[in-house]
């Protein structure tokens, strides 16, 4: 599974998870690009790997670090990057998805369960692309 981050500010996602303490992940190759892309009359994120090829989330081969990804989705053509979830190279990963639990304008945790959850995980959170 592929978690995917979404960011207009090309450097604000290195300072972000930095920030959190995530250097030792942001070397291992667990990262990939994306592209939002039409499929029918849906939309979805299509990862590819640093060569420009698609990538697979299930085939480390198609995998980079964060540093090579980034440099390449700076210069333009992606969505975003991903970072594929699981257990590889020695770092568990888990996704949370925590649905409607902050409020909209503040962006503060409102739920008090939420925010118990994020305090407890040396964790990186975001707001997806549907705003909750």
């Amino acid at each position: 599974m592929t978690e995917y981050i979404i960011t207009d500010n090309r450097g604000a996602v290195e300072k972000t998870l930095l920030r959190a303490g995530f250097l030792d992940i942001m070397k291992t190759p667990r990262w990939v690009l994306f592209k939002q892309e039409q499929r029918g009359d849906k939309s979805t994120k299509v990862p590819y790997s640093v060569n420009r090829n698609k990538a697979n989330s299930t085939d480390p081969a198609t995998w980079d670090n964060f540093y090579n990804v980034q440099s390449i989705f700076s210069k333009g053509g992606y969505s975003g990057i991903g970072i594929i979830l699981g257990d590889y190279f020695g770092h568990k990963i888990i996704g949370l998805d925590l649905d409607h639990v902050c409020n909209a304008l503040s962006g503060e945790l409102e739920l008090v369960e939420a925010a118990r959850v994020v305090k407890k995980l040396k964790t990186y959170g975001e707001y997806s692309m549907s705003g909750s």
